[in-house]
Formats: structure tokens, C-alpha cells, sequence
């Protein structure tokens, strides 16, 4: 009696899917490959996946949603299918031009380039770089490393490199000569309107972006050349120039708090320098360091390895990491020193593509149900059934004794699990067959699930001239 069941329910559902089969080709029929989801939330972009190069300092996401890494040999955005890069060129080929540092987007969309020889601009929609020289003509333009770059409420750009602070406004570059010189290591800007620099032997600078007035705020051993100066996302400004030398700016005070971390034993010789810093949470500081990722809690300051359980803890140990950026999705961008970029999401993911022939003339189209069993996906097709073992993905073909071996009469509709060791499938204009699981033996179940004298046009079944509504 159950049988029977099964049969009825599987001759309901094959007649009600002949009637809609072109809705249920839009949706699945014409599938090349199967997505498999994959095991982790985070992958890597390395050289093999086409970066131009493997050390990424520098991470920004556009209007547009596309991903652009900056690396010490070209710019290259990522689209979700590839990526494609982008070198900067000009008359004096100077090769520091596309060794980039940071990335800062303006109001009209456009990316400001900080490199190791001065700056550059991009239009990521025309996706070519704009020449500085006929935008801000007869001006001197910044030289040098860049260190930093801000864009300040009237849409000056401030330009800090080490060599001097420089201005971009209303089609003129200028250079202010009071600082014109200084070995200028950091730069980040603050909540009240000015720019925090670090000047090596002399302390920490504030520059008053308003007025250009600044003035030297914080001095002594704790402010070394090495030291760096960060803005977060909650707009709070940081200085840090290692794990247990990490400082919160007051503006209000024009001082700096350094904070007591607690680092773990196993982390109590993490003193590479830290290159980086971003808010996770509402209560989890990530901080990119020479020897990995470190995780601060804000309430309790307690310094882990990782933030999340699923993410292994040696995945982020032992690599220098040199960005950090989390984009509008919620997801985080690792850059690394030559092991490229990192990415992770806890509530994305990423999938696998397993194509099912080797043949891309003869595309394999998904038709049937798939169906988890022993370790393996049966999956049925528009020639037959095939299996994709999820441990090591390998596709092996069952061979169906009904019609040509991988032709397409043998297009299995659809497929169901009776039990562990058995599987029922229908096969186009044929019938219902069962598989057994453990020899792989295939017999036929039901000679006829129509009424004589019926054929199967491929829309429904015409019986005596007339189809037969088998929609219930």
C-alpha cells in the first residue's frame, strides 16, 4: 500500500510538472554546473586568482559595490566574477606610482590613490585614471610616500606626505611651507576638524584643517617615529605603534589615554607593529598587526586571536596583515604582505561549482531532484543520474539500462529517496524505476501510469485526441 502511495504521489507531481515544464525550465533546466555550498565563510584572493600583486595595503569599496585592492604593483577591482587591474602611467614611468598605500573616495565618486610617489586619481565609471597635471595646472603636486589622505567638509583634499602637507582645492595644489620638510611618519584626521601627524623627533602635530594653524600636542617616548594614527568608523582617533602602546586621542582635551590591554599568555610577544585598525562591533576592535589579527574587547580591553568561532584561529596568526576594511555588506577584507586579501562574512556564503561533464559542447542540464545519500549527491539530469562525492567531489555516471548510454531519452524528471537504500526516479516518457543504493541495480516499477492508447506529447498526455488534465 505505501508503495502505491509513493506512485500516486510521484504521477500527481510528474503531470502537474509536465503542465508548467517551461516555468520549471526558467528556474532550473538549464543549468550547466551544480552549486555546492562550501564548507567556510571566508576565502582568499591571491596572484593564481589574478591579482597583480600579492601584498594588499590598501582596500576600498566603491558606489557602485565593487571591491578595489590596492597593492604594491597596480589597482584591481573585484566584480564577484574576476578581477581586473588597473596601472598607472605617465611620461615619467616612475614605478612607486602604482605601489599603493591608501584609498579615500570623494563626493563625485572618484578614488584618491595614496602611493609611494605621490597621489593619483581614478574614475572607477570610466575606469581610467584622470591626469593631476591639466587638473591642477602650474601647481606643484605631492611628492613623496603618502602617508595620509583626508577630505574635509568643504572638499579640500589634505594630502600628507613625508615630505610635507599639501592642499588640493578649487583647481589648485598647494604646499604649505611651514612644514614643508618634515619626516611626516602618520597621519590621521580627528573629530574636531583638524589632522593629527606624527613627526618624527618632535612629536605629535595637530593641524587645524580650518585655519592651517597647528601646533605640537603630545611628545615624549611614547609617541616614536614608528608610531601610527588611525580614524575609525565611530570617528574616534587612535595611536598605536604596537599592542601594548595603544593610545585613545581626546579632542576635547588635545590628549591621549593609553589603554591598558590584557594580552594572553600565548600573545605576550606580539610587538610587531600595528598597521591597521577597525571597528568589528559594538564591542570588538580588530587591529591588523605584523604577527596576525588581534582582537580587543572595548568594555573589558581582553586581546584575543579571533572573533569568530567558525573562523580557525591559525587561519589569521602568522600573517602580516597591513588593511583592514569592512564593506556595506557587513563583510571584512584582510590585506596581507604577499599572501594577498582575505575575506569573510559569517552571514554570507560562498559557494562551490562542480560541473557535472567535461564536455562544455554537451552541457549537462540539472532536471531531477537531488538527493543526499552515502556520503554522496545523486543528482538526475536530462541523460541520466550521476553522483558527486562531497568529500573529494568527484561526479561518477550510473549507467541506466533504459535507453543509449548518455542520450537524451533518458532524461530523469524527477527523484525520490523510498528509503536509505533506495531511491524511485521517473524518466521522461518511460516511467518510474527504482535504484537500489547498495548494487546499484535499476528496475522498473510501473509499466504504464496511463491509460492505453495515451502518448506523451511533452506538454501533457493525449488521450483519443484530446489531453488529459491531469492537474488534479
Amino acid at each position: 500500500m505505501k508503495r502505491h502511495i509513493i506512485f500516486a504521489c510521484i504521477y500527481e507531481y510528474v503531470c502537474t510538472m509536465v503542465m508548467k515544464k517551461f516555468t520549471f525550465l526558467l528556474i532550473t533546466l538549464f543549468s550547466s554546473t551544480l552549486i555546492l555550498l562550501a564548507d567556510n565563510p571566508y576565502r582568499s584572493y591571491t596572484v593564481a586568482d589574478g591579482l597583480s600583486n600579492s601584498t594588499v595595503k590598501a582596500i576600498y569599496q566603491d558606489e557602485m559595490g565593487y571591491i578595489w585592492l590596492g597593492t604594491k604593483d597596480g589597482l584591481n577591482r573585484l566584480d564577484g566574477y574576476e578581477i581586473k587591474s588597473f596601472f598607472y602611467e605617465s611620461d615619467e614611468t616612475v614605478r612607486q606610482s602604482n605601489d599603493i598605500v591608501s584609498i579615500t573616495g570623494d563626493r563625485q565618486g572618484r578614488m584618491w590613490i595614496g602611493t609611494f610617489n605621490g597621489i593619483t586619481l581614478f574614475d572607477p565609471f570610466e575606469e581610467k585614471y584622470i591626469d593631476l597635471a591639466t587638473l591642477y595646472k602650474g601647481s606643484e603636486l605631492p611628492r613623496g610616500v603618502v602617508v595620509g589622505l583626508s577630505i574635509a567638509a568643504d572638499g579640500a583634499v589634505w594630502v600628507v606626505t613625508k615630505m610635507g602637507v599639501y592642499i588640493l582645492r578649487d583647481g589648485k595644489c598647494t604646499c604649505l611651507e611651514a612644514l614643508r620638510g618634515l619626516y611626516i611618519n602618520s597621519m590621521a584626521p580627528s573629530a574636531d576638524n583638524s589632522l593629527l601627524l606624527n613627526v618624527a623627533n618632535k612629536g605629535i602635530l595637530r593641524l587645524d584643517t580650518r585655519t592651517s594653524r597647528f601646533s605640537y600636542i603630545l611628545k615624549g617616548p611614547d609617541y616614536p617615529a614608528f608610531l601610527k594614527i588611525f580614524q575609525d568608523e565611530k570617528e574616534r582617533t587612535w595611536l598605536a605603534s604596537s599592542l601594548d602602546n595603544l593610545q585613545l586621542y581626546n579632542p576635547a582635551t588635545s590628549t591621549a589615554t593609553k589603554i591598558e590591554v590584557n594580552l594572553p599568555a600565548d600573545m605576550s610577544l606580539w610587538k610587531g607593529q600595528v598597521h591597521d585598525i577597525k571597528v568589528y562591533n559594538d564591542s570588538l576592535l580588530l587591529l591588523a598587526t605584523d604577527n596576525g589579527l588581534a582582537v580587543m574587547n572595548e568594555h573589558t580591553h581582553v586581546i584575543s586571536r579571533t572573533f569568530e568561532e567558525c573562523i580557525p584561529s591559525g587561519l589569521l596568526v602568522n600573517r602580516r596583515l597591513m588593511s583592514l576594511y569592512k564593506d556595506k555588506q557587513g563583510s571584512l577584507w584582510l590585506g596581507t604582505f604577499n599572501e594577498g586579501a582575505l575575506f569573510y562574512n559569517a552571514r554570507q556564503y560562498l559557494f562551490r561549482y562542480h560541473p557535472l561533464t567535461l564536455n562544455i559542447n554537451q552541457p549537462i542540464r540539472v532536471t531531477g531532484k537531488l538527493i543526499e545519500a552515502q556520503g554522496k549527491l545523486w543528482i538526475g539530469h536530462n541523460r541520466g543520474i550521476c553522483t558527486l562525492n562531497l568529500a573529494n567531489g568527484k561526479v561518477e555516471e550510473v549507467r541506466l539500462p533504459i535507453g543509449k548510454v548518455g542520450a537524451s531519452e533518458d532524461e530523469v524528471y524527477y527523484m525520490f529517496q523510498n528509503n536509505e537504500n533506495e531511491i524511485l526516479f521517473y524518466v521522461l516518457n518511460k516511467g518510474v524505476y527504482s535504484l537500489n543504493l547498495r548494487d546499484l541495480s535499476i528496475s522498473k516499477e510501473m509499466m504504464d501510469m496511463f491509460p492505453p492508447g495515451c502518448t506523451d506529447t511533452g506538454y501533457g498526455k493525449r488521450c483519443a485526441g484530446k489531453y488529459l488534465d491531469c492537474r488534479g
